[in-house]
């Protein structure tokens, strides 16, 4: 038998690759530095492949590694709407030129959905059905979601029965924190006519699960009566749940250590039409007002949660991007369906404002440039008058449920 230097060189790397698809640890350490796509891919190449990469500890592993590398960033941002009954497509912006699509929303037997909140792939629903909201969280990347059963509240103290509403639920994720999530339930105490005008506190339950121990913890509090805080959405920054209010002082709530504390906010006309969100590390709230010619107040939170202060000033026209009804008594959030405060390393701030028709563009704040962007069109977008719908961002893990 003659033995060729080819044929020998290919026996020794067919060799290297039995040895690394051997050693599961080699191979976790060489697939865990690809990209989420690349793994999708890979898991048809073997049973092997498809056991590690569809692993939690893997999907866990991934995230975080794609997170400690600054790698991970949202490759889009999805928009606010209902989806009536999946198997649906996603309606989305695209953040990322390279994202052309995103997965289908299949792989749930659920009716009138919203997406509520996002962190780092995973991502919090509600569902509307006769029998009332259900809730989950899912990660549509893996095509897997959990559905969430809250504890009740309610107490009989003699013959008064005292009543919660559930005004929010809320979810916290960071895969350099911890590869389990949490999710948070807000309470508040009813009341009648009566009780409403002699107090001045409420009573809240703020319930906590930790998919870590799976199982729910109970935080009794009492807090100041604010009517205006919108617990139903949160932003999630510096590891707490942060809630918007027309009010002058809001709340903000650390699941961690379980502590409430209030904040203030920017003084802004009921009258205007908002947004709260995060970016950069730092807080922001835009405000806007006009018809055709739209004025934005950009807000950011002071690091020390001391005050807010006013960053820019901008006027857009409106015209120049999409058709502006002629008539006045239209609400602006009819045709400027959402905004929101992108940061860049590089570039610095950029507003992202997206409008009626399938068009948006990023606004530049440091170099008042603009850049025209593409996004689904939305053929019905009903909003309550004073605020935008939240838009959350789509980050492409295999974080597990």
């Amino acid at each position: 038998m003659v033995t060729t230097r080819s044929s020998s060189r290919l026996r020794l790397e067919m060799t290297s690759a039995e040895k690394v698809a051997s050693c599961e640890d080699l191979l976790q350490d060489i697939l865990v530095r690809l990209p989420t796509k690349s793994l999708l891919k890979f898991k048809l190449v073997s049973k092997q492949w498809l056991s590690l990469i569809s692993s939690p500890n893997f999907g866990n592993t991934h995230t975080r590694f794609l997170q400690d590398n600054r790698s991970l960033k949202p490759q889009a941002l999805f928009l606010d709407v209902m989806y009536k009954k999946p198997p649906s497509k996603f309606k989305f912006l695209r953040l990322n030129p390279k994202t052309r699509r995103l997965p289908l929303f299949d792989f749930i037997d659920a009716q009138s959905i919203r997406i509520l909140q996002s962190c780092y792939g995973l991502i919090l629903c509600v569902s509307q059905s006769n029998n009332g909201k259900s809730y989950f969280v899912c990660n549509p990347v893996i095509k897997k979601f959990r559905m969430i059963s809250f504890p009740k509240h309610g107490m009989v103290i003699g013959t008064k029965v005292t009543l919660y509403n559930h005004v929010g639920v809320n979810l916290a994720f960071d895969p350099v924190k911890s590869p389990h999530y949490k999710i948070l339930s807000i309470w508040q105490e009813v009341f009648s006519k009566n009780d409403h005008a002699s107090s001045t506190t409420c009573q809240m339950y703020f319930d906590i699960f930790s998919s870590e121990t799976d199982s729910w913890s109970v935080l009794k509090v009492k807090s100041p009566l604010r009517q205006g805080i919108k617990f139903d959405r949160a932003v999630l920054f510096n590891d707490a749940f942060h809630w918007d209010s027309s009010l002058k002082e809001s709340l903000y709530f650390d699941p961690y250590s379980e502590s409430l504390k209030t904040m203030p906010m920017p003084t802004v006309p009921e009258t205007w039409n908002r947004y709260f969100g995060e970016s950069g590390g730092h807080l922001h709230i835009v405000a806007t007002l006009g018809f055709s010619n739209i004025q934005f107040q950009i807000f950011e939170m002071e690091e020390d949660y001391s005050n807010w202060f006013l960053k820019y000033n901008l006027y857009l026209d409106a015209k120049a991007y999409v058709h502006v009804p002629r008539r006045r008594k239209t609400i602006i959030c009819s045709y400027l369906l959402s905004c929101a405060i992108q940061y860049d390393e590089e570039k610095g701030d950029s507003m992202l404002a997206i409008f009626a028709g399938g068009f948006a563009i990023s606004y530049n704040l440091v170099y008042n440039t603009e850049k025209r962007l593409r996004c689904s069109k939305i053929d019905d977008y009903k909003l309550r008058f004073g605020s935008f719908r939240a838009s959350c961002h789509y980050f492409e893990t295999l974080a597990c449920i």
